[in-house]
């Protein structure tokens, strides 16, 4: 799940450049954060550094753990490997003066969060209550991260998944799906089971991959049809 677009933009808005007896030097720098200064574990995230009138090759970026790959200046952050315990990391920006020297332009602190906790939903319901006619719309499982800060929400690959669909008054039927789909069995179940109040829909043995832990079991959903 790397290299993923995340709309995470930490601008860096540096003083431009003078000449001082022969030898370039930088101001103090301004430094403006547009979106809330979080890398996650696991993911790779983007982030924009840019000091006016500076060509982006200039900069040099240090950062004090993790690896920051740039692709025709538009940078990757991964802290994947850090320790547990670690809560802060912290960037340096430096620009090339020339081919023996660089200055330092600037630094930035960020917060290191884990990749929130996975929960899954059929219809934006993940637990609650679902009105009978509503039942045959369903037609596909989502898995988001709670509570994630980024502006575009991540959307986890569901490996598979078992559909259990619970009659207040008869049989239960279960049918088990991969991918986030729902297979055309448990369409064509639920097109002709005739919901009633008191029936349930539990979707359980959820998997799913995440970017940072591999392939894990994701918590049930409940329905009841209440009406």
């Amino acid at each position: 799940m790397k290299n993923l677009l995340l709309f995470f933009s930490v601008i860096f808005v540096l003083t431009s450049c003078t000449k001082t007896n022969e030898k370039q030097e930088l101001s103090s720098p301004v430094v403006s954060v547009d979106k809330m200064n979080v890398l996650y574990i696991g993911l790779d995230n983007p982030i924009s550094v840019a000091v006016p009138g500076i060509a982006s090759e200039k900069l040099v970026l240090e950062p004090d753990f993790g690896t920051i790959k740039d692709t025709n200046g538009n940078y990757t952050w991964d802290i994947s490997d850090i320790d547990k315990n670690k809560k802060e990391v912290h960037l340096k920006i430096f620009v090339k003066i020339d081919e023996e020297n660089e200055k330092l332009a600037g630094e930035k602190t960020f917060r290191v969060e884990n990749v929130p906790e996975p929960k899954a939903s059929v219809n934006d319901v993940s637990i609650g209550y679902f009105a009978k006619e509503k039942v045959a719309d369903i037609d596909s499982l989502k898995i988001i991260l709670a509570n994630f800060v980024y502006d575009e929400q991540l959307y986890l690959d569901v490996t598979k998944f078992r559909f259990v669909y619970n009659r207040l008054e008869g049989n239960s039927s279960l049918i088990n799906s991969r991918g986030s789909c729902l297979s055309e069995k448990t369409k064509e179940l639920l097109a002709s089971s005739e919901p009633q109040k008191g029936d349930r829909i539990i979707i359980d043995n959820i998997y799913a991959e995440t970017p940072n832990k591999g392939e894990v079991r994701i918590p049930s959903i409940i329905i009841l049809i209440l009406y």
